[in-house]
């Protein structure tokens, strides 16, 4: 087990599972695409995390990290630009 291999499992796992339970704590507080993002983040976090563990313990998930980081990346993208169309679509106030 190397150190930066421990290093990448332990970072977006730790992050991830801090940030989901506060995110759904302090829904109310935060703006609702910021809260969709940093959700979607987290679970990207957590899943990347767990398939880094996976591949520490000598499971090949190669594909399945790439699958997983690409995937989420598109979901955060996709959400940025539905909120920005609604914005774009929203009534100019004079």
């Amino acid at each position: 087990m190397d150190l930066l291999g421990l290093i990448m499992a332990v970072l977006p796992l730790s992050i991830g599972v801090t940030v989901l339970p506060l995110m759904i704590v302090y829904r109310s507080r935060i703006p609702k695409m910021a809260w969709i993002i940093n959700i979607e983040a987290a679970i990207n976090g957590i899943v990347v995390g767990v398939l880094q563990w996976l591949h520490l313990y000598g499971i090949d998930t190669t594909v399945a990290r790439a699958l997983a980081a690409g995937l989420f990346s598109f979901a955060i993208i996709a959400t940025s630009a539905l909120f920005l169309v609604k914005e774009l679509r929203r009534p100019r106030r004079s």
